[in-house]
């Protein structure tokens, strides 16, 4: 939201890339090399300002988690601004406890507008809610808990990471093993990918 003026006073460079993805974006000047206790300070300190980690949906040799906020991440407002999807969610959803006082600070927090105040307490849809666990975080009296969900999703152990770059009039597409390709993205049937997206010159949403 920077580009037009609407960008919050939320931290904008907190988002972390690993592996492969980071020596490609810190190559290209995207992104600056780190050490692992800065890496560690900037999640300690996004989960304290309340903002959500989001990461590659792969078990092993993740390539990057954001830390988001609900109004300038093109990713959450999509989802509530586009309409939720029920299989865009964590494994986990939170459990609000009989303890709850109702003060509403899980309401404000929850970055997707699942919880809602019902006969003085709070209530989640577990529909529309995608598991960040932000509300828990705050709860002053410990009525929330992050429980699994019942019905979970397959988390694969790796996928084929292909590398797209944005540029002026067309996209290209670098592959593992040093093959690329431009305007066309191939790719292997019955296999898990995942896309990991930058710009070089131009803000594509």
């Amino acid at each position: 939201m920077e580009h037009l003026g609407k960008a919050c006073d939320n931290p904008q460079d907190v988002c972390l890339t690993f592996n492969g993805s980071a020596k490609t974006l810190s190559k290209h000047g995207i992104a600056r090399e780190i050490s692992k206790e800065e890496a560690m300070d900037i999640l300690k300190k996004t989960r304290e300002l309340g903002l959500v980690q989001i990461g590659d949906n792969i078990q092993e040799s993740v390539n990057w988690i954001c830390n988001c906020c609900s109004c300038c991440c093109e990713a959450i407002l999509a989802y509530k601004r586009l309409g939720y999807l029920p299989k865009v969610n964590s494994n986990f959803q939170p459990d609000i406890k009989d303890n709850c006082v109702g003060c509403g600070i899980c309401i404000d927090r929850c970055p997707v507008d699942a919880i809602k105040l019902v006969d003085g307490k709070a209530v989640v849809d577990v529909d529309i809610c995608f598991g960040c666990g932000v509300c828990s975080r705050f709860c002053n009296v410990e009525a929330i808990e992050m429980v699994r969900r019942e019905k979970t999703r397959f988390v694969p152990k790796d996928a084929m990471e292909i590398k797209v770059t944005g540029q002026k009039w067309f996209w290209s597409f670098d592959y593992p093993e040093g093959v690329n390709s431009m305007h066309e993205l191939v790719v292997p049937a019955g296999q898990p990918i995942k896309l990991v997206m930058s710009s070089r010159d131009v803000i594509h949403s």
